[in-house]
């Protein structure tokens, strides 16, 4: 099995595409066979994917739970009508690999994650 590194100025801003060809190495040999892999090694990554939001209800309680990558630099917020955000009171619970934090269903609102200073 080759294999060989591709210089990271010949990989472009966006979609790149990797292009391959298969020959059949004689007339005697009815199929071709094709395996690929490629792994992309970074020292670092410059952004994290965003965190998702996912809200449940039990009850009369919503659960708003979100992935345990975001560190402690995100909080919950909530606002009813975009004018302006406010801190969700309570400290969320870590359980499966997500935080997550109930709240009392009420008035309806919207909920975001806010990193308030990055590291």
């Amino acid at each position: 099995m080759a294999s060989f590194e591709v210089p990271v100025n010949f990989l472009l801003t966006g979609p790149n595409v990797l292009a391959v060809e298969v020959h059949q190495s004689s007339v005697a040999v009815s199929g071709a066979e094709f395996d690929l892999s490629f792994d992309l090694l970074m020292s670092t990554v410059p952004f994290p994917p965003a965190p998702r939001l996912s809200i449940t209800t039990n009850g009369n309680t919503a659960i708003v739970r979100w992935p345990d990558f975001v560190d402690s630099t995100w909080q919950l917020e909530q606002t009813g009508d975009f004018s302006g955000w406010t801190a969700v009171a309570g400290s969320p619970t870590l359980a499966n690999g997500f935080y997550q934090l109930s709240v009392p269903i009420g008035a309806p609102r919207f909920f975001r994650l806010h990193q308030a200073s990055p590291p």
